[in-house]
């Protein structure tokens, strides 16, 4: 189950962030703001899956982090 699991490409793109470890500390508190509330963006919806089938010069990334740890993974499939 685990081989069927790891195989899905969805779970591929993302398996190495099982392999991150626990902080150790807790980061620090901090102080509570009083002023206005920043505007969220609004965002469309995007599918689920995205393919990219076409090849260009400049390869389409798609980067993933927790500011220690960061993945980028290219169109080609490569992560760096």
């Amino acid at each position: 189950m685990q081989r069927r699991f790891h195989a899905d490409l969805r779970i591929r793109a993302v398996e190495s962030l099982l392999f991150e470890r626990v902080p150790l500390s807790r980061p620090a508190l901090h102080e509570i703001r009083t002023g206005p509330l920043p505007q969220q963006a609004t965002f469309d919806e995007e599918p689920e899956n995205r393919t990219f089938d076409e090849e260009t010069a400049i390869p389409r990334t798609h980067l993933q982090g927790n500011g220690r740890y960061s993945l980028m993974c290219t169109t080609s499939g490569r992560q760096l």
